[in-house]
Parts: structure tokens; C-alpha cells; sequence
């Protein structure tokens, strides 16, 4: 059972608590009021991409550096469990055409599962490549693998494929879900391929023009969005 340590600060006598404990506890209830806010918002996601009520911009979007960045912002979580985030990418890609700012959350929830699962001193690829005429990032990393029975589930909001109580993972299950929620509206999707015992692979693929993604009649994009991807070398 987790601790509670909001629990442990209020049942204690501050004063009597060194320094360090007192800003481990502090730290431990800051971290947990993140994560609850994070769960927050992600509800709130699923709800307004439900009711239709939820704006997504389509915008000229360069796969690379959108993987290259939603790494940095992971990089400190991934030091933290001595996992290697590398990031390849293809010659040439295309400029794909999605919201930015979601494109990255839904980037950020993959790299977050695939480092979550992954075993310590293990690494996660991050691949960004030409799919047809659109745009895949896929993450992979070498954890557990999905189970088969478990490869459609994972996309559905609270599902865990280890329930128990006894789980070695955390997590709230709404990561996936929210994501291809989000990768749909945009006109793309999310894959998901394991092989249990050996890696999982979650591919991201976008769109490279504003009539296949899911956007007005009216949005118009810059010329740039015709420009061609400079190779990146991560």
C-alpha cells in the first residue's frame, strides 16, 4: 500500500521532524497533488473530445524536433529510472500537420509508459519515419511486452494490464486512452505492437495535409507546410 504522507506530516509534530524528512514530505505531497491534477485534466480531455467541444489547431508540425523535444522534457524521469531515450530519424520526412501542443502530450504519455516499463539500465528508441503518405513516431522500449489479449484493451481509459493490487507499475490507465483520442481527432492514429518478454512498440502517425487531418474547411496553413523535413540525427 502506498504511503500516505500527507497522513504522516498532519499526524506529526513538524517541529520535532528534521529538516530533510520535513522536505520529503513536502515533496512527496507536491508530487502526489501533481499527478492528481494531471488525472484531472486528462478527464477533462476525454470529456470535451466526447462532447465535440475541445479546438485543435492544425499547424505545420516537424516530427523530429517534436520527438526530440517531448525527450528533453522526459529526460529527467528517464535518468531517474537509468533508462537511455534515443531519438533516430529518417532522411527527408515530410512536414506533418497537427495541433503542436497535443501532438506533444500525447508523446510525452507514450515516452512516459515506454520508461515506466522499462527495466533499469534499459532504453527507449524513439523512430521517426515516412508511413505512406503520412508522418510515424513510434516508441519502443524493451519492458514486459503486452500480452495479446491485452493489445486492444490498453486504449481503453483505466485499464491496466497487471490489476492486482500486488502491480509493480503505477499509473492510472487514462495516458493511452487520452492519447489516441487525441492522435483520431487530428486524423491520425496510435498502434500498438508487443511481443511479451521483449518490447512494445506504440506508433503515433499524423497526417501531412490539412484535408486528411480533422480540421475546418476554412483553416488555412502556411506555404511551409509543403517544405520538406531537414534530416535530424538523434
Amino acid at each position: 500500500r502506498p504511503r500516505d504522507w500527507s497522513s504522516d506530516v498532519c499526524s506529526s509534530d513538524l517541529v520535532a521532524i528534521r529538516e530533510d524528512e520535513r522536505r520529503r514530505f513536502l515533496e512527496h505531497i507536491g508530487a502526489g497533488g501533481r499527478r492528481l491534477l494531471a488525472i484531472i485534466d486528462q478527464i477533462i480531455d476525454l470529456s470535451r473530445l466526447s462532447a465535440g467541444t475541445l479546438e485543435l489547431r492544425a499547424e505545420p508540425l516537424h516530427a523530429a524536433q517534436a520527438a526530440r523535444d517531448a525527450a528533453d522534457a522526459m529526460r529527467d524521469n528517464a535518468v531517474a529510472r537509468k533508462i537511455v531515450v534515443e531519438t533516430v530519424t529518417a532522411d527527408a520526412l515530410p512536414v506533418a500537420v497537427a495541433d503542436p501542443r497535443r501532438v506533444r502530450q500525447v508523446l510525452m504519455a507514450l515516452l512516459e509508459n515506454a520508461i515506466r516499463f522499462s527495466p533499469p539500465d534499459g532504453s527507449v528508441r524513439v523512430l521517426c519515419e515516412r508511413s505512406g503518405e503520412g508522418v510515424c513516431i513510434r516508441v519502443t522500449d524493451h519492458g514486459p511486452g503486452i500480452p495479446p489479449e491485452h493489445i486492444r484493451q490498453v486504449f481503453e481509459p483505466f485499464h491496466q494490464v497487471d490489476s492486482s493490487t500486488r502491480r509493480k507499475h503505477d499509473g492510472t490507465g487514462l495516458g493511452l486512452s487520452v492519447g489516441r483520442a487525441f492522435a483520431e481527432a487530428m486524423g491520425g492514429r496510435i498502434e500498438a505492437e508487443s511481443e511479451v518478454g521483449r518490447r512494445t512498440t506504440m506508433s503515433l502517425h499524423l497526417p501531412t495535409s490539412v484535408t486528411s487531418a480533422s480540421t475546418p474547411p476554412s483553416e488555412t496553413l502556411p506555404a511551409a507546410a509543403a517544405e520538406a523535413e531537414r534530416p535530424l540525427k538523434g
